[in-house]
């Protein structure tokens, strides 16, 4: 009788698990899908020069300004998801390599070192300065404007 209790238990233990794994598994591949769809969009909207160009000239409209703070939000919503292990570690990999990258261009920079934004992304700003020591200017900044605030 117990042996037949363990063996119960353990297909409901089963039948709960695989249900609960496939359903994780589907909502990783839909935020996935979500946030790829956000990424090109927002491509579509800048000029290739701001993610690829080694020395490109700021893009100097207010349209431009708000995509880059566009992409500027995504990248930090996607360390977010990292953080709350709402994506797959592979993913990610592609996905911080990206945002090291891009954000490292120096109209990128100017962008998160306005007093205004570089308030509202200490998330993104710690995973930037953790990962690349390029950023380091990023978190004095961040901190003067914290402690500013207060």
């Amino acid at each position: 009788m117990l042996i037949v209790g363990v063996i119960e238990t353990f297909i409901l233990f089963i039948g709960i698990l695989v249900p609960w794994w496939i359903f994780r598994r589907e909502q990783r591949e839909l935020t996935y899908r979500h946030f790829v769809d956000v990424y090109m969009d927002i491509a579509t909207h800048l000029p290739s020069s701001v993610f690829f160009a080694e020395n490109s000239s700021e893009p100097r409209n207010d349209a431009n300004r708000r995509w880059m703070l566009a992409y500027v939000d995504l990248c930090s919503e996607e360390v977010k998801l990292k953080c709350r292990k709402r994506i797959d570690d592979e993913v990610f990999a592609d996905w911080k390599e990206s945002i090291l990258a891009t954000l490292k261009k120096p109209h990128f920079i100017r962008l998160m070192l306005d007093s205004d934004t570089c308030r509202t992304y200490k998330v993104l700003t710690k995973f930037l300065v953790c990962n690349d020591s390029d950023f380091k200017r990023l978190e004095h900044t961040t901190a003067i404007a914290s402690r500013d605030k207060q």
